[in-house]
């Protein structure tokens, strides 16, 4: 077909994977019923340096980058085995192993390690409870395609 765009990810079929370090067997468990994800959005701060002789804005980078927090929401069941497991370590504080994976022909991941900064449910008058959980990133996010880390050269 002419006109098509190709290569296009489509957004719904996202899996949220996590694994504790360490742990025997080293298998990644899909979190159940997510029903919002955000991508890893890194960042990196600027500087401005614009000197009081400059006509324009100057700026420089400054800082490290960050992929910040990923807030997302679950569906909440009551005795879910899972969710007491990852209520559990967000008391304890444990950086836990995250895996984010596309739905796309290259099996796109992004990887990282996260503490769990929130871990709360929520209601909304005409919803069923979620519970939110927002994923502190911790050092880089990588970023792989047919399990191939993907660099700029």
């Amino acid at each position: 077909m002419s006109g098509c765009v190709e290569g296009l990810v489509d957004s719904q079929g996202v899996e949220l994977h996590f694994r504790i370090p360490n742990a025997v067997p080293a298998t990644y468990d899909e979190v159940g019923d997510v029903t919002d994800i955000p991508l890893p959005a890194p960042t990196r701060t600027l500087d401005d340096v614009t000197t009081v002789k400059s006509k324009h804005q100057m700026q420089a980078a400054a800082g490290v980058i960050t992929s910040g927090n990923l807030a997302v929401e679950t569906l909440q069941k009551v005795g879910d085995d899972q969710q007491k497991v990852l209520i559990h370590h967000f008391k304890l504080g444990t950086c836990l192993e995250w895996k984010i994976v596309l739905p796309d022909e290259e099996k796109t991941t992004y990887e990282f390690c996260g503490t769990l900064s929130k871990c709360a449910p929520v209601r909304a008058a005409n919803k069923k409870n979620r519970l939110q959980l927002e994923i502190g990133i911790s050092g880089e996010v990588v970023h792989k395609e047919n399990d191939v880390v993907v660099t700029v050269p």
